[in-house]
């Protein structure tokens, strides 16, 4: 159920090495492995048919005794390009590589696992895209403005059966910019490939820039991802674009839909993806006029039995309770457990939405299992929230080598709480967190993959949006 446990092999990218496979074997990932074809209509003759059954079956029993190994796709984007080249469903149909050649090498060689000719694919519907079978590609509605037609929160109507794709864009943090900036140019972020702007609190700098486009990143994905796990069974799953990039995204600027940037460090939307892809996890759904329906979503193949508590934060520090329920969801589920009338809790004014988070706790047996922040509100209007300043103070609850625990705790509420380590580039249990106030959490910080960094005797930074950066000698 929506898990993240499925990477897709992209089929304008490369055949990933054998050590890939491996580890995905090991760690129990599936892989969604498309051919090497994408996003034009190829050539198809004797010669191009001979190349392509070489290829092939040499890929083929080379992955086919690896368990991680989903489903054979034939590649991205093709069938679609029938389309942008104003041709006939008939010519996709007779198109020997995608609907012969491949097809037949894999049901020769490794006819236990499924295979698709094109992604996105419709079985039936000429539409390759189409939303009501098959797997889709949704580009449609990626505006933060309200009175597009693409606004984003037209996602929310779709009722697509897999999403293979879908994304948004921004910048690596500052540090990898910085890095790669090799001509040391000046860069006017606004003018490239992103949209988004700079918190109102955050520095006026490009540090404010690029944390406020990426948050907006972020938190359009989490929101589209908590809804489409909110329609299982009838939405099977999904594959947002995308999870690293390791090239300069055509010229639009690099890291530019990644969760993961060219320099491996993981962004702000990897982490708020990482949440709504959470094995156990709570969200509001927006029914209208004010009204939240509270969904669980229980990916494991366990009930879930246990509590779920959402408090409003105010501004000014303080706090009620406006939901305490215990909740039972069954394995492989996703259901409403209650219900949130704003109108109810005293919502009349501009300024009970500017002064209230939600924060959603999902406790069982007493110890929390998911926590997450909800501001009621559209995401374009969230990140130009004025926050009160606040004050964070981090100390080290552990420290060795291999492991660094990271109390955190402030004075007020404060976002987007970041870890760094110049220099190094360590493996953070958790990052860019909301901390409510006089409410502690701890990170566990070791070293990245396929890293030995001793983590002592470095410094650890500390920042976000409406506090003061804080360090840490480790």
């Amino acid at each position: 159920m929506c898990i993240r446990d499925r990477l897709r092999v992209w089929g304008g990218g490369i055949y990933e090495e054998d050590s890939f496979y491996d580890i995905a074997d090991e760690l129990g990932i599936l892989i969604w492995q498309d051919f090497m074809w994408s996003c034009g209509v190829y050539p198809d003759g004797p010669k191009e048919r001979r190349l392509a059954r070489q290829e092939a079956n040499y890929q083929v029993k080379r992955l086919r005794n690896h368990p991680c190994i989903a489903i054979w796709c034939g590649d991205n984007e093709c069938d679609w390009a029938f389309d942008w080249g104003r041709l006939t469903h008939a010519r996709r149909l007779a198109h020997g590589i995608q609907r012969k050649v491949l097809p037949e090498t894999c049901r020769s060689l490794d006819p236990t696992r499924p295979y698709i000719p094109s992604s996105p694919h419709s079985p039936t519907d000429p539409d390759p895209n189409a939303s009501h079978e098959g797997d889709q590609h949704q580009y449609r509605w990626l505006s933060f403005d309200r009175d597009s037609d693409s606004h984003y929160s037209r996602f929310f109507q779709d009722r697509s059966r897999f999403v293979s794709e879908f994304g948004r864009g921004s910048p690596p943090s500052v540090e990898t910019l910085s890095r790669y900036n090799f001509n040391r140019a000046e860069m006017d972020l606004r003018k490239r490939a992103w949209s988004g702007q700079a918190p109102p609190n955050a520095p006026d700098d490009q540090y404010g820039l690029v944390s406020g486009m990426q948050f907006m990143h972020g938190q359009f994905q989490k929101r589209v991802l908590e809804h489409y796990r909110r329609l299982w069974p009838t939405c099977g799953g999904t594959l947002h674009w995308k999870f690293n990039d390791p090239f300069s995204a055509n010229g639009l600027g690099f890291g530019l839909m990644a969760g993961v940037d060219p320099a491996g460090v993981p962004k702000l939307p990897y982490y708020y993806t990482k949440r709504a892809y959470a094995p156990v996890s709570a969200s509001l759904k927006d029914e209208g006029d004010g009204n939240y329906s509270v969904w669980v979503c229980n990916g494991t193949d366990t009930t879930f039995e246990g509590e779920i508590l959402i408090d409003l934060h105010h501004q000014d520090n303080r706090r009620r309770s406006v939901l305490n329920a215990r909740v039972r969801v069954p394995a492989d589920v996703s259901a409403p457990v209650a219900e949130l009338s704003l109108k109810n809790l005293g919502f009349s004014r501009w300024e009970d939405y500017r002064d209230n988070v939600a924060a959603l706790h999902l406790l069982r047996r007493g110890r929390e299992v998911y926590f997450d922040t909800h501001w009621f509100m559209d995401v374009a209007r969230e990140v130009r929230l004025r926050l009160i300043w606040g004050k964070v103070t981090a100390r080290l609850k552990r420290r060795s080598p291999a492991e660094l625990l990271v109390e955190l705790k402030a004075d007020r509420y404060v976002r987007p709480v970041e870890l760094l380590m110049p220099g190094v580039n360590p493996s953070y249990d958790d990052n860019f967190i909301d901390l409510l106030a006089g409410v502690p959490r701890t990170v566990a910080v070791r070293p990245g993959p396929c890293e030995q960094t001793d983590l002592t005797n470095r410094l650890l930074i500390v920042r976000g949006w409406n506090f003061q950066p804080v360090t840490i000698d480790t």
